[in-house]
């Protein structure tokens, strides 16, 4: 064991002096190794002072170790309100005012450390005590003012720093306002003061100097009192030689109120609010003595009273706002609950003058329904306090909700009934519909009960912009957009057809109500003239007949839905040499709903020969209270027709009828009379009639169609589309 150790320790030496050797060799020659870094030192010896309420920021610094460094404080305490950070930063806002001693420590990157004792020092916001904004004095007597500050470090150092003071006056280093003015006139001065904190804090404020030359009354208004409290106010002269003498001149103090002759003091204890303008005299004495007189008002306002209490309803979980306001008495106010409790979630908050009046406010987000009755009491300043006590009470409703969420589908010609549901609020409800479309016709929509009801007779697919108004103070208002379809019942409109001649080319577009296009036609029964087809896709029959006959036939049309409706009808088509001419009311043509292929001319007329007058008359009918769209097509045609059509809806002896509209949107209270649709900017017509609604039965009207120019020729060709009609 003793022979092992003694061997270990010789090869430890020769380790030892192997490095050596190496670290000699990779020097260069030179001193071996890195310098050892510099003392870790903090270099930071004095911060600067902090004043309450403002911000405080400042950085401290080191030098030596190794960075990065680690800041802390080591013993003692950073005035309230402050934090020193790791970075070595001290910042927040001062809570409080002294003086504090502490040590702070760093430590770098290796750990050593370094300490530092500081003081940081803590002053009240300096202010200026005595900041008058105005101050009046006589031209040529000696003035005196010392200024005053309070808060801040140390010694204080007042300057001018802009405006000017009048000639003769001077501000001093330590705040003496003195001197003899000499020149008439106003001066404005902003004044400053200084501490000598590190860094200084500093305060200034705008100073009115006024100059008189003469007795002066200062005097334009006085505080305003309160009726039953005591009351006292001084008047207000300069430029003059004291003593002065006071009487009133003109008019009386209100009521309770007495002037001091010698004092210039108006005092007393007014009974009632009065509002007063008196003038009143001065003289001092100088010999010889001046005199001054003034307008002066005095307003006595009776106790506080506030008002009106009639707070409007909340709505649970919904913001809410309501206020009162105060009158007379003397302010600032204070107001409380006395008794009973505002809703929960609800505060009363503090005097608010943002409305030009004082006022309070309650407000919050409720978070119960109930009502909620209390006593509110508002107290001013008078001495002694006056007060004003009112119960009132705020009632917390449910939210209002539209519940209905969809409408049923209904049919053309089925009764139908649908009623709008609410709930929340405070009913009974008043229910309102909007659509740009309007309700289908036949149906109605009560107000009072949100119901729809009614026998529609037109299709509608449409959303209903419905909303509901509850009877709460004030009251809300909700909306809903709702789809509301009625499916039209597919028919064929088209109850007869005019009867055409031989060889002559014939065009009928079968009339069709309801149903969701595309559709498909076919004849299910029967036949057509000869030389006549239906076309599947378009219902429209056409063609040239061949030979005299009368065909019955049945066609049928079948929608795509949903629901896929399929319907059919039968008729009549004649085709006959001894048409005759449709230019009377007598010989008109017998139609109905559909379009109509025509020509304003006799049939016998040559293509080439002159144009002679003519008018085409069609016979229809319809139900009381219908209303029949009539429409030409000519100019629209392809190609187009040289063709400006007319036309006219007249009687059984020829009279135009007077129950006619150009556009939907007019009443039907114009002559039935079109020449221009120029609502379509187009030369061809159109006319919206009305059945009377008293007729006992169907109304049988005739529609007159020609030529603006009076002319006919076989080149005149025209649709009529007719619909409404039986």
């Amino acid at each position: 064991m003793k022979t092992h150790r003694v061997q270990l320790g010789q090869l430890t030496t020769v380790a030892a002096l192997a490095s050596v050797l190496l670290l000699t060799a990779c020097g260069g020659g030179g001193g071996g190794g890195l310098p050892p870094p510099r003392p870790l030192n903090i270099t930071t010896t004095t911060i600067a002072d902090g004043a309450v309420g403002k911000t405080y920021n400042q950085s401290l610094s080191a030098s030596g170790g190794t960075a990065p460094y680690s800041w802390s404080l080591a013993s003692g305490r950073l005035p309230s309100g402050l934090t020193l950070v790791s970075i070595g930063a001290i910042g927040g806002t001062p809570t409080e005012a002294g003086s504090c001693e502490f040590t702070v420590e760093v430590r770098d990157s290796s750990s050593r450390t370094a300490r530092r004792t500081l003081t940081l020092r803590v002053a009240e916001p300096l202010l200026i005590t005595n900041a008058f904004p105005t101050v009046d004095a006589t031209l040529n007597q000696p003035y005196s003012l010392v200024l005053q500050a309070t808060g801040g470090i140390g010694a204080y150092t007042w300057k001018l720093v802009a405006g000017w003071l009048p000639s003769g006056v001077t501000l001093t280093s330590d705040g003496v306002l003195s001197g003899t003015p000499t020149e008439h006139g106003q001066y404005g001065a902003q004044i400053q003061v200084q501490d000598s904190a590190a860094p200084p804090q500093v305060a200034s404020f705008w100073l009115l100097f006024r100059l008189w030359e003469g007795l002066t009354i200062l005097t334009d208004s006085l505080p305003t009192g309160v009726a039953t409290h005591f009351y006292q106010a001084r008047l207000q002269a300069v430029s003059g030689t004291p003593p002065y003498s006071w009487q009133i001149a003109e008019g009386a103090l209100p009521p309770g109120l007495t002037l001091d002759a010698a004092t210039g003091e108006i005092s007393g204890t007014p009974p009632e609010p009065a509002s007063t303008l008196f003038t009143v005299r001065v003289s001092d004495s100088s010999t010889p003595m001046q005199t001054a007189t003034h307008g002066v008002y005095c307003f006595v306002l009776r106790t506080v009273y506030f008002g009106p209490v009639n707070f409007g309803d909340g709505v649970e979980d919904r913001r809410y706002f309501a206020f009162f306001t105060i009158y007379e008495g003397k302010f600032p106010y204070t107001a409380r609950v006395v008794s009973g409790s505002l809703p929960p979630g609800l505060a009363l908050g503090q005097e608010d003058w943002t409305v030009g009046t004082p006022s309070f406010s309650i407000s919050g987000t409720p978070t119960a329904l109930g009502v909620y009755s209390f006593m509110l009491q508002v107290t001013d300043s008078s001495s002694p306090p006056d007060t004003d006590t009112h119960e009132a009470s705020i009632r917390i409703n449910e939210p209002l909700l539209i519940t209905t969420t969809s409408l049923p589908e209904g049919w053309t010609g089925d009764p139908y009934s649908a009623t709008l549901t609410a709930s929340g609020g405070v009913p009974p409800y008043r229910w309102d519909m909007y659509t740009e479309l309007g309700l289908p016709r036949g149906l109605t929509f009560d107000q009072a009960t949100g119901q729809i009801s009614g026998t529609p007779s037109d299709p509608f697919n449409d959303n209903l912009e419905v909303n509901v108004r509850d009877r709460s103070n004030p009251s809300q208002l909700v909306y809903k957009d709702l789809p509301l379809r009625i499916i039209g019942r597919l028919a064929i409109t088209t109850s007869q057809l005019p009867a055409a001649r031989p060889n002559v080319p014939y065009g009928v577009s079968l009339g069709l109500f309801g149903g969701t296009a595309p559709y498909s036609w076919s004849i299910t029964s029967g036949a057509l003239p000869t030389g006549l087809t239906l076309n599947s896709a378009t219902g429209l029959i056409a063609g040239t007949p061949t030979a005299e006959a009368t065909k019955t036939f049945t066609v049928q049309v079948t929608d795509t839905g949903p629901p896929v409706q399929t319907t059919s009808r039968q008729l009549s088509l004649t085709i006959t040499s001894s048409l005759g001419r449709n230019d009377t009311v007598a010989t008109a043509t017998s139609i109905s709903n559909g379009r109509f292929r025509a020509s304003i001319s006799p049939y016998a007329d040559p293509v080439s020969g002159p144009a002679y007058p003519d008018n085409d008359y069609y016979a229809l009918t319809a139900n009381p209270g219908a209303v029949v769209r009539v429409e030409t097509m000519a100019e629209r045609l392809t190609p187009q027709s040289p063709l400006d059509t007319v036309i006219e809806i007249v009687d059984g002896d020829g009279n135009r009828l007077s129950t006619c509209r150009p556009y939907s949107w007019y009443p039907f209270m114009l002559p039935c009379l079109s020449d221009d649709d120029a609502e379509a900017s187009t030369l061809d017509s159109r006319l919206e009639f009305k059945a009377s609604d008293s007729a006992s039965g169907p109304v049988t009207i005739y529609v007159r169609v020609l030529s603006w120019d009076g002319s006919a020729r076989p080149e005149y060709v025209y649709d009529l589309s007719i619909s409404g009609a039986n």
